[in-house]
């Protein structure tokens, strides 16, 4: 099951990319079985044990019972969503919760075809697990870098003076084009008649 929610986290992470980038708002599926989250206001009315979202038909623990069924509750959405975009708007956790809604359905597919085992699953876990510690990594430090103070600074180029140079120049050359690139319109027919 650990791997379905691994695998079911890369999707979101990758969905939740994809989502920004387009432009068009996502729309849940005619028959999805998402509804409307509570207001910040009636999370107090809501216990964090309270189920938002329920996949029939899917088991969240490998079992053969006849009601099959993955719940997510109040508390385990909100740390999804603190994990992927914290203070994100109503409208798009709406959206969230139908792509996570079809992601848990076509993880439990792959798993019962065993798409989750091999060297291909295996190289693209890989890979997503890079990008994603990668992407966390650049956060962190840009975390850490916005906290450094002017002190700081000034005390780092004292202690480390030596290693600056300073260097004068007349003037700076910057060529328009890539050196050892032709401008489109040098080459063709046109090209010839500006001769």
């Amino acid at each position: 099951m650990t791997i379905i929610r691994t695998t079911l986290v890369c999707l979101l992470f990758a969905g939740s990319v994809f989502g920004q980038a387009n432009s068009q708002p996502a729309t849940p599926l005619p028959n999805s079985p998402v509804q409307e989250l509570p207001n910040a206001a009636d999370k107090s009315a809501t216990s964090p044990d309270t189920p938002v979202i329920t996949v029939q038909g899917v088991c969240d623990k490998q079992s053969a019972a006849a009601d099959c069924k993955t719940v997510i509750t109040r508390a385990e959405w909100e740390k999804l969503i603190s994990a992927l975009q914290p203070n994100m708007p109503k409208s798009a956790q709406k959206q969230l919760a139908a792509r996570y809604v079809q992601a848990v359905i076509l993880a439990n597919k792959a798993h019962e075809m065993a798409l989750d085992k091999g060297p291909v699953y295996e190289e693209q876990m890989y890979l997503a697990r890079l990008q994603l510690l990668a992407r966390m990594a650049g956060e962190q430090i840009q975390k850490d870098a916005s906290k450094v103070s002017d002190a700081d600074i000034e005390n780092y180029y004292r202690q480390h003076s030596g290693e600056f140079k300073t260097i004068s120049y007349d003037k700076i050359h910057v060529p328009k084009q890539k050196q050892g690139t032709t401008p489109s319109s040098a080459t063709g027919p046109d090209a010839e008649k500006k001769r």
